[in-house]
Formats: C-alpha cells, sequence, structure tokens
C-alpha cells in the first residue's frame, strides 16, 4: 500500500515550477494548477513508482525531494523530480490520457516545442525565424 501525506516543499515546489510554465505556453487546456500530494511505497517488484495522477490531483513520491527549495529556491528541485512534475502535471492537463496514448505524446511534444521556442526568444535567436516566417 501507499501512504499518503501533505505534499513536501519540493514536490510543491516542483509542480509550481511546471505549472509556470505550463501556463506561459498556453497549455493548461483551462484549468487551474492541480492539488499536489506526496505518497511513500515499498518497492513493487523491485521499482519505485516515482508519481502518479489520479481523481485530478498530482501525487508525486516523498523520497524525490524534501524542503531543499525552502532554502536553495528552485535551483534545488532535481530534474528527476521537474520530470515526475511534468509527467504527471501533463496527465492532469490531458484529463487522465495514459503514457503511450497519441493525446499524451502530442501533448508532451507541444510543451517541448513551446519551450524550445521560448527559450529561444528568451536567448534572442527566435528573431530571424520569425522575420523569415512573415516574409
Amino acid at each position: 500500500g501507499r501512504e499518503i501525506g501533505e505534499a513536501t516543499p519540493d514536490a510543491q515546489a516542483a509542480v509550481d515550477y511546471v505549472w509556470s510554465r505550463i501556463e506561459k505556453i498556453g497549455l493548461t487546456n483551462g484549468k487551474k494548477k492541480p492539488p499536489v500530494r506526496s505518497f511513500h511505497s515499498i518497492l513493487d517488484g523491485g521499482a519505485m513508482l516515482n508519481g502518479y495522477y489520479k481523481d485530478g490531483t498530482v501525487y508525486i513520491h516523498r523520497d524525490l525531494g524534501g524542503s531543499g527549495s525552502v532554502v536553495g529556491g528552485q535551483a534545488a528541485l532535481s530534474d528527476r523530480l521537474l520530470k515526475v512534475a511534468l509527467e504527471e502535471v501533463a496527465h492532469y492537463a490531458t484529463n487522465g490520457a495514459t503514457d503511450a496514448s497519441r493525446d499524451f505524446q502530442d501533448y508532451v511534444l507541444e510543451v517541448a516545442v513551446k519551450l524550445a521556442r521560448l527559450t529561444e526568444e528568451k536567448l534572442g535567436n527566435g528573431r530571424g525565424r520569425r522575420a523569415v516566417a512573415m516574409a
């Protein structure tokens, strides 16, 4: 079984970070940020469940992050924790689309493309591309 509790500060910070990016690129699908909870479970067949989405809530394993972000800010969040947060937020935004579904894949790829373009624009590299597209 799983023990479910309040979100660790890092789990909440990871979902907050991911959600802020999803909002910035306009892919919330009209939803508000999901609630976050943390859980603990024992290994199941040698595998650890890092996170899951269920009934409108994102669940993140408490071993992925405790409270380092309280002192270190967003830089203290591990890539692994952010990856899990992104995956579970994507399930939420796609109304529970499963990992291998076309809807889920399309959503995650759209997030990747829009975030890449956002980064490109921040670096000033998007101007030439945009000028050509408008010509």
